[in-house]
């Protein structure tokens, strides 16, 4: 029997292939994270979305976005309510070719329509057109609810626009109201309840919560409550940088339920948010929508908001029938040369 010493010899590693692979995928790692940041997808998900003002890639708005809003020589019809027998009073408010409110409206330039016991449309007769904040005997005339996202994708820059534009839109308001301030991330948060005073207020928009992902369809729908039954004008003002995705309440759901109560949602979004979502809240329960890319530049949007707030106006119309509530309303106002028209 032969023995066959063993042999030896130097192992050889080929580093470099293992390196060069480490860099294809690492690089591979640092494409999609660009791309995810600067992706609607990105926008969407809940964890890319929190890393988003903490990584010099994310981009703010996507490429190319354009600020837009529904403001210009705009009808919005806001409530109507039973007054006395036979008596209505019907909200609303309507702006000019550059988007701003009508301070006066001539009985003469409005005509309404009620649907009688039958559902069939009636025309009734306007007695009178009186700017909201002129009803003194109604008192506080507005009811509204603030909703701020608070989520992970908001930047520095964007979560002081909204202490300081929310600001600027109480102290733009002229006529008596009472607030509730809502700020939501991955749950929804009440800061304070309806109040009246103004300070107090300001001071629940200034507070800080936790930031995480974003749950606004559940925050416009928690926000209903304190104003779904109160008297005159109801409305929500809405902020949002970005889509939904939480989940729980969905788009759907908090239309109808704004629609049922009559309450406008007047909405501001920035950033990332879906203009289409944006234009369907508000178009579809009589409220106002604006998007701009940079929340920075949403500072003179605020206050032309309050401006249409304090510029509601209420016209008493008498109908030759009673009803609790009217199944269904026309209402025309002309504006300057044109005639603007919408129906419930």
């Amino acid at each position: 029997m032969v023995e066959v010493p063993p042999r030896s010899a130097p192992i050889s590693i080929r580093y470099w292939h293992y390196l060069a692979f480490l860099a294809v995928v690492g690089g591979a790692g640092l494409l999609w994270l660009w791309w995810a940041l600067r992706s609607p997808w990105g926008a969407g998900n809940s964890t890319i979305e929190s890393w988003r003002p903490y990584l010099a890639g994310g981009a703010r708005a996507p490429s190319g976005a354009k600020p837009v809003d529904n403001l210009n020589q705009t009808l919005r019809l806001h409530r109507v309510l039973r007054l006395a027998e036979k008596r209505f009073a019907v909200l609303f408010s309507v702006t000019d070719a550059q988007g701003a409110p009508l301070v006066v409206v001539p009985p003469g330039d409005v005509q309404v329509a009620l649907a009688d016991p039958t559902g069939r449309l009636q025309p009734v007769t306007v007695e009178r057109v009186t700017p909201l904040h002129q009803m003194a005997s109604w008192g506080e005339r507005a009811h509204f609810s603030c909703v701020l996202d608070w989520s992970g994708s908001m930047f520095a820059d964007d979560l002081q626009a909204l202490k300081d534009n929310y600001s600027s839109f109480l102290k733009a308001l002229t006529l008596p109201y009472a607030g509730a301030v809502y700020k939501f991330q991955t749950d929804v948060r009440q800061i304070i309840g309806l109040s009246s005073d103004a300070v107090a207020l300001e001071n629940a928009v200034r507070q800080d919560i936790p930031q995480g992902s974003t749950a606004l369809y559940a925050a416009i729908d928690t926000a209903l409550q304190p104003i779904q039954k109160a008297p005159w004008l109801r409305f929500q003002m809405v902020t949002t940088d970005g889509m939904d995705n939480v989940g729980g309440a969905t788009l759907e759901d908090v239309i109808k339920r704004a629609r049922l109560h009559e309450v406008s949602l007047f909405v501001l979004g920035f950033g990332w948010v879906q203009v289409d979502v944006l234009e369907r809240l508000a178009e579809e329960t009589d409220g106002y929508y604006v998007y701009v890319p940079d929340s920075r530049d949403l500072a003179t949007w605020f206050t032309r908001l309050a401006g249409i707030v304090n510029n509601v106006q209420v016209a008493e119309v008498s109908a030759p029938f009673d009803l609790a509530r009217p199944g269904g309303l026309e209402l025309t106002v002309r504006a300057g040369a044109a005639s603007l028209k919408r129906r419930r």
